[in-house]
């Protein structure tokens, strides 16, 4: 099973760079409660790097909110890259 979804997932992969998604699906679960998704648990299954980035804080929540950046397998370096330059523009938009 593992082989035939890497291997469509690769297909799709190929007309991208990185695929970028929440890094959650919804907020964070209560404590104590064991029916949490895990977003990143299918690409470590595939194979794929995977980069959490927090890009905001929201007071109302008291919380982080971040991107998740999936790389095309062996892309580890270009998929830091890729982080540190979002984090950049980031930083310089919240200057303005």
């Amino acid at each position: 099973k593992q082989f035939e979804y890497r291997t469509k997932f690769d297909s799709i992969m190929k007309g991208y760079d990185f695929l970028v998604t929440p890094s959650t699906a919804s907020v964070a679960p209560v404590i104590g409660d064991r029916e949490t998704k895990d977003t990143c648990l299918i690409w470590t299954f595939l194979g794929y790097p995977v980069l959490n980035l927090p890009i905001f804080w929201s007071d109302k929540f008291n919380l982080p909110y971040g991107l998740q950046i999936i790389g095309p397998k062996f892309s580890d370096l270009s998929l830091f890259d890729f982080g540190e330059r979002i984090l950049s523009v980031l930083a310089d938009y919240s200057a303005k």
